[in-house]
């Protein structure tokens, strides 16, 4: 499972399953103990379920920022 630790990503073990159902990613632990405290800019979350929602969209965004190479020009008109 991907942790994000600050600005970092970490991939670990995702598993996937059949097409209708979601995949199940285990509750992101390292993440959620590792939090800091008393920082000014980051906000302790103690609720697990708050907090692996916030991690999820944070796990999004950090993938759809994420930009693949490019192997060539593609021609999508045809």
């Amino acid at each position: 499972m991907p942790e994000v630790l600050s600005n970092q990503v970490h991939f670990t073990h995702i598993t996937i399953v059949s097409s209708g159902e979601l995949p199940k990613v285990p509750f992101p632990w390292s993440a959620f103990l590792s939090q800091p405290i008393f920082h000014p800019k980051h906000k302790l979350i103690l609720n697990p379920t708050v907090f692996r929602q916030i991690y999820q969209v944070r796990l999004l965004e950090s993938c759809l920022r994420k930009q693949l190479p490019s192997t060539g020009s593609r021609n999508l008109s045809s």
